[in-house]
């Protein structure tokens, strides 16, 4: 106490012998560490995702109320000019609707559009007195808004007039156009609001489209009823025009450095700010967007809502690039966005609403396929432009979406390319697992290889040839995988996974028990994990689960010995014990026990390397469980129910047979193959299509769909009838139905069972 006393004392002391420059250094230094330590520390890489909406929604409920008195309310004139609004728009529907349907009503329609457009100009005057006193300026932001909606309502007007004269509708466009672009002109030039370079561009853009698209179409237009068929694919091609404004805003706000508009914008009122500029740009986009629908309506031809999808597009990838001008950070708000145009394409293909159209013209990029890469690889230029690599990532599903979809009818989902689909996403997934050393990811790859091997056709008819199902294939091939992912990551690995993947896989490898070969081949391979997995992992108990497979093709191996492989088997394992004895080392004398340690736990867990005499008999017993479920009796009495419920479908069949001869002279189905029994279903005999499928194989036959060999099951001899030989086999088991065995249809309609390898003998 008396050391920190004297301490302070003396630094006081010293303090007043400083001049008052020092005083003045010493003053200066203090407030530079107190600044410093009051600095807030540097954001994280990647903020936290709730923190960021907790904020974003403070910031919404502080600026809401300033928003509405300022330019809901404002000086109160905004009420009226809201008024004002809802009074015309109200007056001209009013006068457009007993005229919109009518022929020879030019004039009519004429009047009622020019009422708009000079209404439009006296919002833009009134904007333009209020700019030039200085008088509620904050006023003049709603009728900016206004002059956007009511650019598109008079092009909405100059719809209606095409249909009646498209030489005055062209003049009316030309007349309106001049009049809009001078109003842009003024805006940028004299009146000084901060419209870029690309804005202007983009907005002349969407000005030439709103006004001359609707003229461009009647001329095209005629009598000649195959135009009909060409009016979307022009109206397509505006779509395009209407998209080039879009993609110049865009390239605008690319061109412009993050955070660059807050700092413009921050000293200046709204209506002179660069999001003034924005806020006119887009409802002027979306209002053309609106105009689209109507051209469609005024020409009588289909849209679907799958045509709006690259204008979801070019919105989301607008609303990342303008968040990032305003000098927001990439996070939880642009991966939301950058989803949006995914969801969208996937629920549209999914319920059917797209339309078909030539890849040759404009419909191709209306593709969902096309969707999916232009989407994918411009969300990905942005992230990449922007320097944020670590959301390049989101590009991945749109390219496995553009897959999934490559070549399907769109009115059919089930066209979807599923297969390869899930091929290349089990490969990204087991790629991503091994790259990022990562055990789910890993994990859930595996399960995902497994199903696909399992429902491959391929291999699942050669699998089904020795005696595998589906569910065993699955099983075998998924804990073998988790085997060998066990051993990648080896002490990472819970060792409680590897158990069961190992017991999965040694109980799946005895479902084709009947093949010698198979057995051989899969001992070995068994055999090859145990070691390996002894060597990598050295958890014991796995390593027994995998070797008790080849115990049993040591013992398959035996059955088929005659006594002389057994007396030369016995001078081979005399040889290998005699190297195993030479080769040996001698052994050591163990020390003696130590005492053990209180503190440390004894390992009695199944998973020490140490098994003891209960843990060794515990594996004996459920090797013999494990055997004991898949005895053969039971896979024979399946087959058996499989075989009778086979000889009911060729009953049914049957009678679908006589009930079609007794509408066709007594004769039957004229054609051999599926062809003949699709008569049936499609006659409606016999429409149930699991009639046509064995149950002892894999063939299947969607609802309401033909019949073809290819998913059929059975055989079928053409061009009998109630006159044939009742011994003639009419329809049949294909070979690869039953194993040894085979259902037969006789003419006379009883069916009948053949056992044994040369049952094809019935139906010749």
């Amino acid at each position: 106490m008396n050391s920190d006393m004297n301490f302070l004392a003396d630094g006081i002391a010293r303090a007043q012998n400083l001049t008052d420059e020092q005083k003045e250094a010493v003053k200066n230094k203090f407030n530079e560490l107190n600044e410093e330590s009051s600095t807030p520390e540097a954001p994280t890489r990647f903020p936290d995702p709730t923190k960021q909406i907790n904020e974003s929604i403070f910031r919404i409920q502080k600026n809401s109320s300033t928003i509405i008195k300022k330019y809901v309310i404002g000086s109160g004139a905004n009420i009226v000019y809201c008024l004002s609004v809802i009074a015309i728009i109200y007056g001209i529907s009013g006068i457009f609707e007993p005229i919109w349907e009518k022929r020879d009503t030019l004039f009519d329609k004429f009047m009622c559009t020019s009422a708009m457009a000079l209404y439009e100009i006296a919002l833009f005057a009134v904007i333009s007195l209020l700019v030039i006193l200085r008088k509620s300026i904050d006023d003049a932001v709603s009728l900016m808004i206004y002059v956007a909606m009511f650019i598109v309502g008079t092009g909405i007007g100059v719809d209606s007039i095409s249909n009646d004269g498209k030489e005055v509708s062209l003049v009316a466009a030309l007349a309106f156009m001049l009049l809009s672009g001078a109003k842009i002109f003024l805006m940028r030039q004299k009146l000084l609001f901060d419209f870029s370079r690309y804005l202007v561009a983009g907005t002349m853009i969407v000005l030439v489209w709103n006004f001359f698209m609707s003229p461009v179409m009647a001329f095209i237009i005629s009598d000649d009823p195959a135009i009909k068929d060409i009016l979307r694919n022009v109206w397509l091609g505006g779509w395009l025009v209407l998209l080039a404004g879009g993609v110049a805003m865009f390239a605008g706000a690319m061109a412009t450095p993050s955070g660059e508009s807050l700092g413009k914008d921050k000293d200046r009122q709204f209506l002179f700010s660069r999001g003034m500029a924005w806020l006119f740009s887009l409802v002027l986009f979306l209002g053309a967007v609106v105009h689209q629908t109507t051209v469609a309506y005024v020409f009588e031809f289909k849209y679907a809502a799958g045509d709006f999808i690259p204008v979801i597009i070019l919105f989301a990838l607008l609303q990342i690039e303008l968040l990032r001008n305003y000098g927001k950070k990439a996070g939880v708000t642009e991966v939301l966005v950058s989803l949006v145009p995914l969801a969208a394409i996937g629920i549209l293909v999914l319920n059917g609403k797209f339309l078909a159209g030539s890849l040759l013209g404009p419909a191709f990029f209306w593709n969902p396929a096309v969707l999916f890469l232009i989407a994918g690889a411009s969300l990905a230029y942005v992230f990449w432009k922007n320097g944020d690599y670590n959301y390049i990532y989101l590009a991945v599903p749109y390219v496995l979406g553009a897959i999934l979809t490559a070549g399907i009818t769109v009115h059919v989902p089930a066209d979807l390319n599923w297969k390869l689909f899930g091929a290349l996403l089990t490969a990204a997934v087991l790629f991503s697992g091994i790259y990022f050393r990562s055990i789910i990811l890993c994990v859930i790859g595996s399960t995902l290889l497994a199903i696909g091997v399992g429902v491959w056709n391929p291999s699942h008819e050669a699998l089904t040839g020795i005696g595998f199902s589906f569910p065993s294939t699955v099983f075998l091939l998924w804990g073998v995988s988790m085997i060998i992912i066990s051993m990648f990551f080896n002490d990472r690995f819970p060792a409680i996974v590897a158990f069961c993947a190992a017991s999965v896989a040694m109980i799946a490898s005895f479902a084709a028990a009947g093949s010698t070969a198979y057995v051989l081949i899969s001992s070995a391979v068994f055999l090859g994990l145990a070691i390996a997995y002894m060597i990598r992992c050295g958890i014991i108990p796995v390593a027994v689960l995998l070797g008790i497979p080849v115990l049993h093709g040591i013992f398959l191996l035996l059955k088929e010995f005659n006594y002389w492989h057994y007396v030369i088997l016995s001078f081979v394992l005399l040889g290998v014990g005699a190297v195993i004895s030479v080769l040996s080392k001698p052994r050591k004398e163990k020390p003696a026990p130590e005492k053990a340690d209180p503190a440390k736990p004894a390992q009695t867990s199944i998973f020490s390397k140490n098994l003891n005499v209960w843990e060794v008999l515990l594996f004996v017993f459920l090797f013999f469980v494990f055997v004991g479920m898949f005895m053969p009796p039971v896979n024979c009495s399946r087959e058996k129910a499989r075989r009778i419920s086979c000889t009911s479908n060729l009953k049914q069949i049957g009678l679908a047979i006589r009930m079609y001869s007794q509408e066709n002279k007594e004769c039957f189905p004229p054609y051999d193959g599926a062809r003949g029994l699709e008569m049936l279903r499609s006659g409606g005999y016999l429409e149930n299509v699991r009639m046509y499928t064995c149950p002892s194989t894999t063939d299947t036959i969607p609802d309401n769909n033909e019949i073809t060999d290819d998913n059929c099951s059975y055989g079928y001899r053409g061009g009998l009838n109630e006159s044939t030989s009742i011994d003639t086999a009419v329809v049949w088991d294909k070979p690869h139905n039953h194993k040894k065995y085979g259902n037969v249809l006789f003419c006379d309609g009883h069916a009948s069972g053949f056992a044994g390898t040369n049952w094809r003998e019935n139906i010749k």
